[in-house]
């Protein structure tokens, strides 16, 4: 009895020979899961389709394409069992498509058991996806196909149009962005990198800050260093770590070594020292040391003498 009407169906053909050319006996079943139903068709298939090959060792059998549409359950392969007289059976998995109406066993069926156990069918080729198009302006009639979509690039008024449908563009579309769209970073397009200089940074390594430049903690008062227009006239820290002014002007308003008690007398452009937690004892080789002690203003000399400058 012939498959219903309306289940799509692949004729499978194939030839068995030994390597001399003498035609093999035997059967080859084709072997489908155990119940295929086919609700549109009202039909259940079950069971397997078994062949025997014929006096030339070939066969013909008219098989239900493995992926019709609305059966259950889907995506499922027949399992072939090459049965032959004086040959090794033999078990492989393949599916039908309905794209390809005719097969040939040998076109399809594995040649070497590394390559899997099935060899696909390629169907036909699929349908081309969606396009998207630009330009000022609306889309014009002529532009692209069904399915496709079309940007407006109209400077403030940036519109996306689609997808197109029974070849009409829709009227209106989708406002994407005013002016305020984002087109360019510092004067740049497209794959943007800025450097320090790009946004008005200190580069990591070196560089120059214009300006007072503060440093805010968060508690206390800020450092602010500032910059003399006389470039023979300023203030700076050497690579060794020392403070240097070569300013004609006052450099500091006070300056302390330690802490006195009461914060520099009350006094403006004057220098306070703390008393020495340990006196001098050695000869300074290239100068003289400068030290409180006891409240007393004292100096050793490069010969190692000691004066009192000023008492306690």
């Amino acid at each position: 009895m012939a498959i219903p009407e309306g289940i799509a169906t692949v004729a499978v053909t194939g030839r068995y020979i030994r390597p001399d050319g003498t035609p093999l006996s035997g059967t080859v079943s084709f072997t489908p899961p155990a119940r295929l139903t086919f609700p549109d068709a009202d039909t259940i298939s079950a069971g397997a389709a078994t062949v025997a090959l014929d006096a030339d060792g070939a066969f013909f059998v008219s098989l239900i394409a493995t992926d019709v549409p609305g059966m259950q359950p889907e995506d499922w392969t027949y399992t072939v069992t090459e049965k032959m007289g004086k040959a090794p059976e033999r078990t492989y998995a393949i599916v039908l498509p309905s794209a390809t109406p005719s097969v040939d066993l040998a076109d399809i069926a594995p040649a070497n058991p590394a390559d899997g156990e099935y060899v696909l069918v390629t169907g036909p080729a699929g349908k081309d996806g969606s396009k998207i198009y630009s330009g000022t302006g609306a889309p014009a009639t002529g532009t692209g196909v069904d399915g496709d979509y079309y940007v407006d690039t109209t400077s403030g008024a940036v519109t996306l149009y689609g997808p197109k449908a029974g070849g009409v563009w829709p009227s209106t579309g989708v406002v994407l962005g005013s002016g305020n769209l984002v087109t360019s970073v510092n004067t740049k397009t497209g794959a943007v990198t800025l450097t320090a200089s790009d946004v008005g940074a200190v580069p990591i390594a070196g560089g120059t800050a214009t300006g007072p430049v503060n440093i805010q903690p968060t508690s206390g008062n800020a450092l602010t260093a500032f910059g003399s227009t006389d470039p023979a006239t300023y203030f700076r820290v050497t690579a060794e770590g020392h403070p240097y002014s070569n300013s004609l002007r006052p450099t500091f308003y006070n300056i302390g070594i330690g802490d006195t008690l009461a914060p520099f007398g009350g006094g403006k452009f004057v220098l306070g020292l703390k008393n020495v937690l340990t006196v001098p004892t050695g000869t300074p080789g290239n100068g003289g040391i400068l030290y409180a002690e006891g409240g007393a203003l004292k100096f050793r000399g490069g010969n190692g003498t000691v004066t009192t400058i000023a008492p306690a």
